[in-house]
């Protein structure tokens, strides 16, 4: 800047911001998932789940899982699955499929 240019703050708060946000995009930019997790990768993966909580479902077959010597691995196509299968019907499906039963019964 020479002598005869006036001070804008604003120029420098608009080259922070652009920074910023380029900064930001990198950082949600959408990472590849693995495909096998371990238990500490599946824990983060389902929002945190108690790390006992994740051995019960494991010792009583209630997530699918593989075991090589003792370690446990997840496959994610599996957990992935297994959580559609874990889905609840929303009250408007649950309204409508009772429609269509009472139908059915008359």
């Amino acid at each position: 800047m020479n002598k005869n240019e006036i001070y804008n703050p604003f120029e420098e708060i608009e080259r922070r911001l652009t920074f910023l946000e380029s900064q930001l995009l990198i950082a949600t930019s959408p990472t590849t998932l693995p495909e096998i997790f371990d238990t500490k990768n599946l824990i983060s993966y389902l929002g945190d789940v108690s790390k006992p909580t994740l051995y019960r479902w494991i010792h009583t077959g209630y997530i699918p899982y593989y075991k090589v010597g003792k370690r446990v691995y997840f496959k994610r196509v599996d957990i992935e699955t297994w959580l559609q299968s874990k889905r609840k019907a929303t009250l408007s499906e649950r309204i409508a499929n009772a429609k269509i039963r009472r139908q059915t019964n008359e």
